[in-house]
């Protein structure tokens, strides 16, 4: 049987990696050495890891650069296929929400981390480094 990748393009990718470390360098979290990594999954189908993380910071921070990709490449790429291709990022929030903001809706915290990351793109600096 052969499977059917669907996902992102390089450059869909390419964005959306830079969207989660631009995003984290601005909240001051911890950048690792290894940066960016983007690799091919199925022809023209992309995936890619950012290296940032810091768990013992604030997690609110955390869920901004972890939406930063989606919003990146959806500034970008409109169109963008962010279903298939930000399944691992979306899955990961809704966890980290879930256990970090109790009182809140994974909706809840959603809703506002994406207003906060939107006003971080909204200042040239930070959408200049994306972009």
């Amino acid at each position: 049987m052969n499977e059917t990748f669907v996902g992102n393009n390089l450059e869909e990718t390419a964005y959306h990696e830079a969207g989660h470390v631009v995003v984290a360098a601005a909240l001051g979290l911890e950048l690792r050495i290894r940066g960016i990594t983007i690799y091919e999954v199925s022809s023209d189908v992309m995936d890619g890891l950012a290296c940032y993380w810091d768990n013992e910071t604030d997690w609110e921070k955390n869920l901004q650069a972890l939406l930063g990709g989606q919003i990146a490449q959806w500034r970008k790429f409109p169109e963008t296929n962010l279903v298939d291709g930000s399944r691992p990022d979306r899955e990961n929030f809704t966890e980290k929400a879930r256990q970090h903001f109790a009182g809140s809706s994974p909706s809840d915290v959603w809703a506002r981390v994406r207003d906060k990351v939107h006003a971080l793109f909204d200042v040239a600096p930070h959408w200049s480094a994306v972009s």
